[in-house]
């Protein structure tokens, strides 16, 4: 499976449509064919940003789109005639496409999430040997460790890794350089508590010590997500385990979902226990 970075899929889907955008305000003509033409091309990076970003990304890369497509849209046309009304009937079309595609990658996404309800039948035939369990926040993630000891058989044969992502605010956030350490100090500090007592929780339900691995990883200049990812492509892992944490729609739309980038982007099962 090839792997792109999400910095990657944004450069890609926006140089296609400065692309487009150009070669479209170069077509002097815009009643031609040609025009119709680059029109249509928009629906490309359209369909890219809701298959690598869901109904959000699609919604997004429309209106993009259409910023770019409007001006071009109303030049040369008279205002109430069928190709003006044409035109934005293709702006109406861009934003239909963007929110229907970019909903169904979601809801296809979706069923890749596995739940305690629809997954504890197919575990018992594939059994799981090396595992990342994410600890990023402490909501569900000692349901979530006790998912894995009650439901996965062969627990002598799995490896799991429990890493937590330490996440603290810039330097600048803080007056001084002691108030930094000290938040750093104290988050550090309640992260290894919530790693201990998963470790805990799996090691009393069967699984051996010596196979119980132990990170901790500071999440700085990038998202959780980008960082759990990078540490399943350095090693490989069967699976991902996580705690689903709650969000309201609009801290999900101005911050992101870390689990649903998960389900969304890493290429292997993951496990998100609610």
């Amino acid at each position: 499976m090839i792997y792109l970075k999400k910095s990657y899929k944004i450069a890609t889907v926006s140089i296609l449509i400065l692309i487009i955008a150009f070669f479209d305000y170069t077509v002097t003509l815009h009643l031609s064919k040609i025009d119709l033409v680059y029109r249509d091309v928009y629906v490309v990076p359209i369909i890219l940003g809701s298959y690598w970003f869901g109904k959000k990304g699609g919604l997004f890369t429309s209106l993009a789109s259409s910023a770019f497509y409007l001006p071009c849209a109303m030049l040369g046309t008279r205002l109430g005639s069928i190709i003006y009304l044409s035109n934005m009937l293709e702006i109406v079309f861009f934003i239909g496409v963007g929110y229907f595609v970019g909903s169904y990658y979601d809801l296809r996404k979706s069923q890749f999430v596995l739940n305690t309800d629809s997954y504890e039948e197919e575990l018992h035939h594939q059994p799981t040997k090396n595992i990342l369990f994410c600890i990023h926040s402490a909501e569900n993630t000692s349901k979530a460790a006790r998912y894995i000891v009650e439901n996965f058989p062969h627990k002598s044969e799995i490896t799991i890794t429990v890493m937590g992502l330490l996440r603290v605010k810039p330097q600048d956030f803080f007056d001084t350089k002691e108030e930094f350490h000290a938040a750093f100090e104290k988050s550090n500090a309640e992260m290894s508590t919530l790693v201990d007592r998963t470790k805990t929780i799996i090691c009393q339900g069967g699984v051996s010590e010596t196979n119980i691995r132990e990170r901790m990883i500071t999440v700085d200049g990038k998202t959780t997500a980008e960082r759990i990812l990078e540490e399943q492509h350095r090693s490989h892992y069967d699976m991902i385990i996580a705690g689903c944490t709650k969000k309201s729609k609009a801290q999900e739309f101005l911050f992101g979902n870390t689990n649903v980038t998960l389900v969304r982007e890493a290429p292997c099962p993951v496990l998100v226990v609610c």
